[in-house]
């Protein structure tokens, strides 16, 4: 993420334990009531630095929380070949570890069925944005 005099601050922080583990890039909310917060998750192969010119932006309205899935941006690999449910669970422990009730999520690619998986798992999340979502056949 980039900074500057003026930019939020940003805290990485690990949740989760061994090649289940997921970073999180948190960036402080400068909004003064502390606003909705924002989950990223990125598509495979990318990195929550994808997300760096959009997370300043999002942060002026609520806190950000970029993440880095297992086997994402050098993070261990799952042991298993992964599915959109692991990935999802990871997810939701992200939402548990910090409390995160009722968040805007935001996919990208195939990250958009990994935030699916969680929405469908949680029909109480009630905002989510979809960024070139994929479609695997059934």
């Amino acid at each position: 993420m980039p900074a500057s005099a003026d930019a939020p601050d940003v805290d990485v922080e690990h949740v989760g334990s061994g090649n289940r583990r997921t970073r999180v890039t948190r960036v402080e909310t400068s909004a003064g009531d502390g606003g909705r917060p924002f989950v990223l998750v990125a598509g495979v192969g990318v990195a929550a630095t994808y997300f760096e010119f959009l997370a300043p932006s999002l942060a002026e309205r609520g806190a950000v929380y970029a993440l880095d899935l297992p086997g994402f941006a050098g993070m261990p690999r799952p042991g298993d070949q992964p599915t959109a449910q692991f990935f999802a669970d990871r997810v939701e422990e992200v939402l548990n570890h910090y409390g995160l009730d009722d968040p805007v999520i935001i996919g990208h690619s195939m990250g958009t069925q990994v935030v699916t998986e969680v929405l469908v798992r949680r029909p109480q999340l009630r905002h989510a944005v979809l960024v070139s979502p994929v479609v695997n056949d059934p």
